[in-house]
């Protein structure tokens, strides 16, 4: 027998969390299915998350969950979605659920360079959210790997708190915005072009970074401290092809100021979606108005 929902929320970061603590207390019968993890669990050190002075990504996620589960009505599942069907059925890896209402939290995936090094020295150097974690480079050295306006925007960023601050890019010529670019040399940072990343490299803690001139092929290596990876990010929408929620170009969804997608029971919150700013407390911000949408969605169908 096909268990029914009053609403799906897929995803457990904090948007999709934070959606569930509001359906929940509604009294709306919530799965949330959560196969996707959460870009929070790779953050060593929040500081910025309202009421917590420090606290690392992995623990945060685990409040968040100890609280969802002090709420009636809520079912927290660790599934892969496969697909969303037109007769509102969410497919999973492991069965079928029926629902009334989706909110997609689903979130965003860093592009990982797929070098040596990279996750060995995961919170140990290596980053992929300079606001997240720069402060922890105050009078180090950094280098920022990226070529868009993410990218130079970290390297600016960056530079407020490093000592010296390398941007690194496989081209002559950056896609991001001329502007910006003059901006990050007025603020002296280091331009290494066109060099692609081979290693990272360290003890305990990131020391170096191995490049390849992808030109004449000869090997260079830098002594950093931090490597920020900003290689852009995929939206986990994969399972969205059948339903036909409408996207942006960049694959986010496409949703109003109140969460609400091109159909009418589907909605989405957090880095997921079209929002500009992608942070922890946006997100679940995001999720406190996709779960209130849900709950008008309800009353009036």
């Amino acid at each position: 027998m096909v268990s029914e929902y009053d609403v799906v929320i897929i995803g457990s970061g904090p948007s999709g969390l934070s959606a569930a603590i509001y359906t929940g207390q509604a009294g709306l019968k919530t799965l949330v299915v959560g196969g996707f993890g959460s870009q929070l669990s790779e953050a060593p050190h929040v500081t910025n998350y309202l009421g917590f002075e420090s606290v690392s990504g992995v623990e945060l996620l685990a409040k968040f969950e100890t609280h969802i589960k002090k709420i009636p009505n809520i079912e927290l599942k660790f599934e892969d979605v496969v697909e969303i069907t037109k007769g509102r059925a969410i497919i999973t890896s492991k069965t079928t659920y029926k629902t009334k209402a989706v909110i997609i939290a689903s979130g965003a995936g860093h592009n990982k360079l797929r070098i040596k090094g990279e996750n060995e020295f995961l919170g140990r150097g290596v980053s992929y959210c300079a606001v997240c974690d720069g402060n922890f480079f105050k009078g180090k050295v950094v280098a920022v790997l990226g070529g868009g306006n993410s990218a130079v925007s970290e390297a600016i960023y960056l530079k407020k708190v490093a000592e010296k601050v390398y941007l690194i890019h496989r081209r002559n010529e950056f896609r991001a915005n001329q502007t910006l670019v003059e901006i990050a040399k007025k603020h002296g940072i280091k331009f290494l072009t066109p060099f692609v990343p081979q290693e990272i490299k360290g003890n305990q803690l990131v020391e170096q970074l191995v490049l390849k001139n992808n030109e004449n092929k000869e090997e260079k290596t830098i002594l950093v401290n931090g490597v920020f990876v900003s290689v852009g990010k995929s939206p986990q929408t994969n399972f969205l092809k059948e339903v036909g929620v409408i996207l942006n170009e960049k694959g986010e969804i496409i949703v109003d100021e109140n969460m609400k997608t091109n159909i009418s029971w589907i909605f989405a919150a957090g880095d997921v979606t079209n929002t500009s700013l992608k942070q922890i407390i946006t997100a679940a911000s995001d999720g406190a108005k996709a779960a209130m949408s849900v709950r008008e969605f309800l009353s009036n169908n």
